[in-house]
């Protein structure tokens, strides 16, 4: 369960169902995985096989249901950042710069994140201190 950042070819339309909702899809090709599900899955629920050189996109993505966006796909990760920033996380709330930019570099961050002793917080809001 994570929030991750996922090439996409630019005009990366993400499938929805007849009522509108997203279509969760895993972000990797159907023919590159068929066989390790093992017919748990269907080929809607796989990204399509894009040539990587057409994936020059970035997209925010959350997995915890497989994959449904977050954002539009960008040309650049400083457009990304600046979409995280302005909008926030839906769940968790404001996403600062340095949050974003850290996000953005690492591609990935956990859902969440629960202190002892303290709230639970968004993975992308989790800045660990630094070690000495």
């Amino acid at each position: 369960m994570a929030r991750e950042v996922r090439r996409v070819p630019p005009d990366w339309k993400h499938p929805k169902d007849e009522e509108g909702n997203w279509i969760p899809v895993l972000d990797q090709p159907y023919n590159a995985m068929k066989d390790e599900f093992d017919g748990a899955y269907d080929a809607i629920d796989f990204r399509p096989n894009w040539p990587v050189e057409e994936m020059t996109h970035y997209q925010w993505y959350e997995d915890v249901s497989e994959g449904t966006p977050m954002s539009p796909p960008f040309a650049t990760e400083a457009e990304l950042v600046d979409y995280i920033v302005e909008h926030g996380d839906p769940v968790y709330g404001d996403i600062t710069r340095e949050q974003a930019e850290r996000f953005v570099q690492e591609k990935w961050a956990p859902s969440f994140i629960g202190i002892p002793g303290k709230k639970m917080i968004g993975g992308m809001q989790y800045i660990p201190e630094e070690e000495e």
